[in-house]
């Protein structure tokens, strides 16, 4: 089984726990499943295991804290450590695939705008080209601000996993906003 079919099984076993084990383990999946650097198919496999474990504890009457003790932030970080980490070779390909998907939307949306202001408004010419070397320092400092970007995000909701006092929905999207 491939790392989406896990996902699949993960997403529909999920329904079958109790709201208070369900909101434990959305917890615990979206911390775990934020540490980008490990193994996909290794995580989704461990995430299936525990789900599992949860789903017995439903059975006897238990919840995870009772399952997996007090503080179930260390309780992943400890299962995160013992993850194995992806393959640079798929990391490698996982990066140039963003940057080439950047430079594809960079490309269009300046094409499109050019060809809009040249036909629409009659600025510009109608013939298309970037320099080189700006055309690159766009891309390098594009890929740095959405390093940057995903960075913060990535970060923001790994803290705010295990919160005892959830913020509500609204408030919540207004900050990610």
């Amino acid at each position: 089984m491939d790392a989406k079919d896990i996902i699949k099984l993960n997403n529909e076993k999920r329904e079958l726990l109790s709201d208070v084990n369900k909101e434990y383990y959305e917890d615990m999946l979206s911390y775990i499943r934020l540490s980008t650097n490990k193994s996909e198919q290794q995580t989704e496999e461990v995430l299936l295991e525990l789900l599992e474990h949860l789903l017995e504890a439903d059975r006897n009457g238990q919840t995870a804290k009772e399952v997996f003790g007090e503080d179930l932030k260390a309780y992943c970080n400890e299962l995160i450590s013992e993850i194995p980490g992806e393959k640079t070779s798929k990391n490698v390909s996982f990066i140039a695939f963003l940057i080439l998907d950047l430079a594809a939307i960079i490309l269009i949306f300046q094409g499109v705008i050019g060809f809009g202001l040249y036909y629409f408004f009659g600025l510009g010419n109608n013939y298309f080209s970037i320099p080189i070397g700006s055309g690159l320092l766009i891309v390098v400092i594009n890929m740095i601000l959405l390093a940057v970007t995903i960075m913060i995000i990535i970060r923001w909701l790994k803290n705010s996993s295990f919160k005892e006092k959830k913020t509500k929905n609204g408030l919540n999207s207004y900050k990610f906003g």
